[in-house]
């Protein structure tokens, strides 16, 4: 069945060349099949590549384009405060407000852009029942309102004594 004289004339030479061949042969081969995996089949680690690339485009892209909002920041009022109730300021009730209303302040932005001076004149020109109240913190207090700084506001409210600075 086999023949003895087979490999009487297989050299050392003969044998490192097969060797290389086949070497070259399932290299070749390995390539091959590894790049039709990818292809079809895609990988782990052309998947990661290929997000390292988005994720690397879009950063690029927000870097360089700037976006403006769709609408105005939408100003968050805390419950049971209704927006630009001036009586929320410390030293302000309902017949201060009526008074500040008929001069022409309805807006925290209006109060908290009055002066000290101007406030005194309108409560002194709302009556004798008006002239005792100290406005000095009113507009401060208001401004706080218009920003929503709520937590400050509550914070120098507690500090405030009727309304009043008490380091002033």
């Amino acid at each position: 069945m086999f023949q003895n004289n087979l490999f009487e004339n297989y050299t050392g030479a003969d044998a490192t060349i097969e060797i290389v061949t086949m070497l070259i042969v399932a290299f070749a081969l390995g390539y091959l099949l590894r790049w039709l995996q990818n292809r079809f089949w895609g990988c782990e680690h052309c998947a990661e590549s290929e997000l390292e690339a988005e994720l690397s485009r879009v950063r690029n892209v927000a870097q360089t384009q700037t976006v403006e909002p769709i609408m105005e920041p939408v100003v968050i009022v805390p419950t049971g405060i209704k927006k630009n109730d001036l009586k929320i300021v410390e030293g302000i009730g309902p017949k201060i407000e009526e008074v500040l209303h008929n001069a022409g302040i309805n807006t925290w932005d209006q109060l908290a852009q009055s002066s000290k001076d101007e406030l005194v004149g309108i409560l002194a020109g709302a009556g004798d029942g008006f002239h005792m109240h100290d406005p000095a913190t009113w507009a401060e207090q208001a401004m706080m309102a218009d920003e929503n700084k709520w937590e400050e506001l509550e914070r120098f409210q507690d500090f405030l004594n009727g309304g009043i600075n008490p380091k002033q």
